[in-house]
């Protein structure tokens, strides 16, 4: 594995005043930000370049990545529409990078880089991380599998049930998404195909996940548990203190 996608061309208006108008992914958690953490990550587990889809203040991305990586080539893609949904970041950051497998990574993650690791260490050639530790509170991005094939990922409340497709007996595996993926070349073909299909038929404002179901339907992607490892995506302004008061310490203390 080569190469990685960042997406963070988001405004991320849910954290409110804690960004002071900077990308969310330049939150410091400790002494670094989720950024750098992430990068040094990439970095340790043999990544050789990365790609940054940027922005909402993407002068001041770039400058802050810059200055702090010096690990390995960092390049960016810019998303001139980054307030249109995430899928128009896919789409943007899957023509800016080069052929062969990728690493596509949600930049607002902070994470035990185990958690990289086990991605970047699966034996599936498409593979996506699942934590079952999930709460239901509807924010999440729930992936639901079976038999070590993930059918499906949706956002799902405590309780409500969730209907496998034809075919595909009743999940027994269900959890979190952490917004990792890696994708083999044939995967990224035929996810370059469903993200401009989706963007030509004038699906802006959606989020990137929305064409994964019909990405299931095509590639095999297995999945990796995390439930023993630290991690958060930050969101809300409780994140963030979750994340400096719980995460990171848990974090720190296991390397």
């Amino acid at each position: 594995m080569t190469n990685a996608l960042i997406l963070a061309a988001g405004v991320g208006r849910r954290l409110g005043t804690s960004l002071r108008g900077e990308p969310k992914c330049l939150v410091r958690i400790g002494e670094h930000t989720v950024l750098d953490r992430m990068l040094g990550a990439l970095a340790e587990a043999g990544i050789e370049r990365t790609t940054i889809v940027v922005g909402h203040e993407a002068a001041s991305l770039e400058a802050h990545a810059g200055n702090a990586v010096g690990r390995m080539p960092v390049s960016y893609v810019h998303n001139p529409d980054y307030r249109e949904g995430s899928i128009v970041s896919l789409a943007h950051g899957l023509r800016g990078v080069g052929a062969g497998d990728l690493l596509i990574l949600d930049a607002d993650v902070l994470f035990h880089p185990e958690v990289l690791g086990r991605l970047v260490g699966s034996g599936a050639r498409n593979c996506a991380l699942l934590d079952g530790r999930v709460t239901g509170s509807g924010e999440e991005m729930i992936l639901c599998a079976n038999d070590g094939r993930i059918w499906d990922i949706v956002r799902r409340r405590a309780g409500e049930a969730l209907v496998p497709p034809q075919g595909v007996a009743a999940y027994d595996a269900i959890g979190e998404s952490v917004g990792f993926w890696k994708v083999g070349a044939q995967a990224r073909v035929a996810l370059q195909e469903l993200t401009t299909s989706v963007l030509a038929s004038g699906g802006r404002g959606r989020e990137y996940e929305s064409v994964f179901p019909a990405l299931f339907a095509r590639a095999n992607f297995g999945f990796e548990h995390v439930d023993d490892l630290a991690w958060i995506e930050i969101d809300f302004p409780d994140d963030v203190e979750r994340a400096r008061n719980e995460i990171l310490p848990r974090i720190e203390a296991c390397t």
